[in-house]
């Protein structure tokens, strides 16, 4: 177990801020013939074909399939959260069927005992990848966040490009799809209470919001619109 935790917490900084442990599923590993992809459980061991690897991927080369069928299919994973702080998660899913499932939270304390309700993003019959995201705050004794992945009963959803950040974080991570450094940021937005129709706001991660909700937190403006 403590090999296991190590290996999680080298896999994260290979990620940068994203906490999520092979959140594009394109690491899988072979453990007596059961394949499963790194840093996830999944219902596989329980049933053969539920949770697969496959290539149809929104990005990237490997994708996590889950097929429902008389039970429910799922993965699972496991990060460490600290109490209080705010984390926003955003990933995609194409869920086939009518019959869906859900993205899953539960809050865990230092006993591994749950926190309070879990949160619930449910997903909807699409014709390709849609994006889903949520805004949540980490209970006060919070310390661990079980991440699971359903899929219901006859449910057929592929599941990609899973992003789970720390927005107290303040470095503005390079990359293709962020801002390119701190020099083209306006102004610093400091928000004491939830606020509607921003526009053309950014995480502390660089990443542009995708919704013009905002809550208590701060936030970058870009100055180029």
């Amino acid at each position: 177990m403590r090999n296991f935790f190590l290996l999680m917490f080298i896999f994260s900084f290979i990620f940068a801020f994203n906490i999520l442990p092979n959140p594009s599923f394109e690491i899988w590993l072979d453990t007596l013939g059961v394949k499963m992809p790194f840093g996830w459980l999944t219902s596989e061991i329980l049933r053969e074909s539920s949770a697969v690897k496959s290539t149809y991927a929104y990005s990237g080369n490997y994708s996590l399939y889950l097929r429902g069928e008389d039970t429910l299919a799922f993965a699972h994973t496991l990060t460490i959260v600290r109490p209080n702080y705010s984390y926003y998660f955003f990933g995609f899913a194409h869920c086939r069927t009518f019959i869906s499932g859900s993205f899953s939270f539960y809050f865990l304390d230092s006993l591994f005992n749950l926190i309070g309700m879990p949160i619930v993003i449910p997903l909807y019959f699409s014709n390709n990848y849609r994006e889903y995201a949520r805004w949540f705050t980490a209970p006060n004794s919070a310390r661990f966040l079980l991440v699971s992945l359903i899929a219901l009963p006859q449910a057929r959803i592929y599941f990609d490009s899973l992003t789970l950040e720390d927005t107290s974080l303040n470095v503005i991570k390079e990359g293709n799809s962020l801002l390119k450094g701190a020099k083209k940021f306006k102004k610093i937005l400091i928000l004491k209470e939830k606020k509607f129709d921003y526009k053309n706001c950014y995480s502390p991660l660089g990443k542009k919001l995708r919704t013009p909700f905002l809550k208590k937190g701060i936030y970058f403006e870009n100055p180029l619109h």
